[in-house]
């Protein structure tokens, strides 16, 4: 939920962050665009790597499908980003892919509250 609020927050912060630093120098504004891509990128990197733990813990031999799912969607979603920001625009490539970011954490959601369900013992009813 944190990487959803940050990237909510990016969206709606950066044309104004454009605006402030557009008359800056090259060295300011690269400071400020990875200054502002930094604690971003560190979320957006987090969401595979605690999948692929939940995973291994419930079924281990689909880990290397997990991973080729991974590398297969990631060159598509790349692709398509790519499509979308020159058909629509940069922000409509961005709030696209928080769209996704939100559907893969609800998806995570659904899958950890039933495997919440699944653990807890039959004769109790579930909380």
């Amino acid at each position: 939920m944190l990487l959803l609020a940050v990237l909510v927050l990016f969206g709606l912060a950066t044309p104004r962050l454009i605006g402030l630093f557009a008359g800056s120098s090259t060295p300011v504004r690269i400071l400020v665009a990875g200054s502002t891509l930094f604690p971003l990128g560190i979320l957006m990197g987090m969401p595979f790597p605690l999948g692929m733990h939940a995973a291994a813990g419930r079924a281990a031999s689909l880990t290397p499908w997990l991973w080729g799912i991974n590398g297969a969607t990631s060159v598509c979603g790349s692709v398509l980003a790519v499509v979308i920001a020159l058909a629509a625009g940069i922000s409509a490539a961005f709030w696209t892919g928080t769209a996704f970011y939100l559907l893969g954490a609800v998806a995570f959601a659904a899958v950890a509250r039933g495997a919440t369900a699944a653990l807890q013992p039959a004769d109790r009813p579930p909380s």
